[in-house]
């Protein structure tokens, strides 16, 4: 069975109060991978889901709150884009990321198209089935560098369709 890929995201983001933004990013998805994407480790289609359906259906993949604190600096433009608002920021801020997928990856119609760049090629990604992950980060940029830092919780069996509710024992149990 050949495979096959469509999917339609709504990109919906608002500014509740200065320095913050909330996303949430509902799609349609329907497709599956060549052979269920069996057979091969870096999967050539980052949006061919290990979990996919036939049938069109829906699902909220990604949300989060951000919220950037201006410290000092000169004052850059910030352009629109898809998950971010425009407007202007500091060049020395923090910025703080509660969400349900990491920020800098896991999008394959903008990141990257093979699964091995996505996340490890050696192993399989750390995420659910269709590579997404809760977490949070923040982010503080002074002058030419920037420090970022995060914790993320991923579920127990890798490309499992639900994240566990609460952990009993090790992930070796």
């Amino acid at each position: 069975m050949a495979g096959e890929t469509i999917d339609a995201t709504l990109y919906g983001g608002i500014r509740p109060w200065p320095g913050a933004e909330i996303w949430i990013n509902p799609e349609v998805d329907q497709g599956f991978g060549l052979s269920d994407t069996f057979g091969v480790a870096g999967y050539p289609s980052g949006e061919a889901y290990k979990l996919g359906k036939a049938e069109p259906y829906f699902l909220v993949q990604r949300g989060f709150l951000r919220q950037t604190i201006d410290l000092d600096g000169e004052t850059e433009k910030l352009e629109p884009d898809l998950n971010q608002l425009g407007g202007t920021q500091t060049a020395n801020r923090l910025v703080f990321n509660i969400f349900d997928t990491n920020t800098y990856a896991h999008d394959p119609r903008h990141d990257s198209l093979n699964w091995s760049s996505i996340d490890m090629g050696a192993f399989d990604y750390a995420a659910n089935s269709w590579g997404y992950a809760y977490g949070g980060a923040v982010e503080w940029y002074q002058d030419w560098w920037t420090v970022r830092a995060g914790v993320f919780d991923l579920p127990q069996v890798p490309n499992s369709a639900t994240f566990p509710r609460h952990r009993t024992g090790s992930v070796r149990d």
